[in-house]
């Protein structure tokens, strides 16, 4: 990977030459608990070489040192902080569809999930996160508060670092439903890992699948919302539709949708 880490004023080229250092850029609603469970089975079974794994959020970018072999999970990174990070090293970053990330952004939080989202935020007037959205007099309403608030930050976080040179994308779409494996071995073979450690990510990556998910219980994880479907894409109609277009144009286009 050639990478410039142009915000550090260096000016100089870095290139990866097998450092065993690999960065996944992951979102709330798009890869963040599918490559957490992944990786992190992938890091207590790897050898030769045995990798670790941690946990990287964006105020910690500009001080961040890792031993490698490390694979590192950002969580909710812009290009900006991504530039910041130790190099070389090979970047990964989860892509969905912008507007079933929308939709399933909104149907999660409004059904109160996490701790964050029924607690009191000034921010919202001093109502909960989702007291907000579930205050929308509509669906359509309660989109656009999303786009506005918590889905606008991933979507705009995501646009950035479409500019990035050399981040392998894998669409959440294929890493949630491909049966045949082509996903998962498309992305071992970007990761240059070794014969061994290619076979424990695929089968990691396979285990915690929605499609895997659904043949072992009989129905989705409860963190899953519409199954990353094409469905939820489509409920984003009427003002709901027309808001997207104005806040984010043909993102869905960009990122290959």
């Amino acid at each position: 990977m050639v990478f410039v880490r142009a915000t550090l004023g260096l000016g100089e080229v870095m290139s990866n030459e097998s450092t065993g250092l690999m960065y996944f850029a992951l979102h709330h609603k798009c890869g963040n608990t599918y490559f957490k469970k992944a990786l992190t089975e992938f890091s207590e079974l790897s050898v030769d070489p045995a990798f670790e794994f941690a946990t990287l959020l964006p105020g910690r970018a500009a001080t961040a040192s890792f031993h490698c072999p490390t694979l590192v999970r950002l969580r909710n990174f812009s290009l900006r902080h991504l530039l910041l990070l130790p190099q070389p090293a090979k970047v990964v970053a989860c892509k969905r569809d912008p507007r079933g990330l929308i939709v399933s952004c909104t149907d999660y939080h409004r059904r109160g999930s996490e701790a964050w989202t029924t607690a009191p935020d000034q921010r919202y007037g001093g109502m909960s996160y989702q007291a907000l959205l579930n205050s929308a007099p509509s669906e359509e309403d309660a989109f656009i508060l999303s786009m506005k608030h918590v889905a606008g930050r991933i979507l705009n976080n995501l646009r950035t670092l479409l500019d990035a040179p050399d981040i392998y994308f894998v669409a959440l779409e294929d890493l949630s439903w491909d049966e045949s494996g082509k996903t998962y071995a498309s992305l071992c073979d970007f990761l240059d890992l070794s014969s061994r450690n290619r076979e424990l990510l695929i089968s990691s990556l396979a285990k915690h699948s929605l499609w895997a998910n659904l043949k072992r219980h009989g129905k989705l994880p409860k963190h899953s919302t519409g199954g990353v479907s094409d469905s939820s894409s489509q409920r984003l109609q009427g003002r709901a539709l027309r808001e997207y277009r104005l806040l984010f144009g043909d993102l869905h286009s960009e990122l290959g949708y």
